[in-house]
């Protein structure tokens, strides 16, 4: 169980991370809380991007695959079978600890609930 924590904590700080266009250096102690919410603003609306750029990261598979019992392959209808839940006022945080964007309701399948069906050894 320990081993599945890690890996859960491990996989978030990854996707968390994954989230940040850039890294933003900050100094907390000179941090001044209004610029920094202004350029997030700014960086929000001057983010644009068509179809095209969004099939860049469209994935038709997932492996798990490494220490667990079970190696998995899922793909979106396998995820579909699966139990889905649903998400309300998700945040996306980046490394620095700035909320990048936040998303009212989403719904997918939990990381924990593919992990507990790949048998993580």
């Amino acid at each position: 169980m320990k081993k599945l924590s890690n890996l859960i904590t491990i996989v978030m700080i990854a996707v968390t991370m994954l989230q940040c266009k850039k890294s933003e250096a900050t100094n907390p102690a000179t941090d001044n809380s209004a610029k920094t919410s202004q350029k997030h603003s700014e960086e929000k609306e001057n983010h644009k991007h068509d179809e095209k750029d969004d099939l860049k990261y469209v994935s038709k598979e997932i492996k798990v695959t490494g220490d667990v019992v079970t190696p998995l392959t899922l793909t979106v209808d396998s995820l579909k079978k699966m139990k889905v839940v649903e998400l309300n006022d998700f945040k996306i945080v980046c490394q620095t600890g700035l909320t990048k964007d936040s998303v009212e309701s989403t719904k997918g399948v939990l990381l924990t609930d593919i992990l507990e069906k790949a048998k993580i050894a």
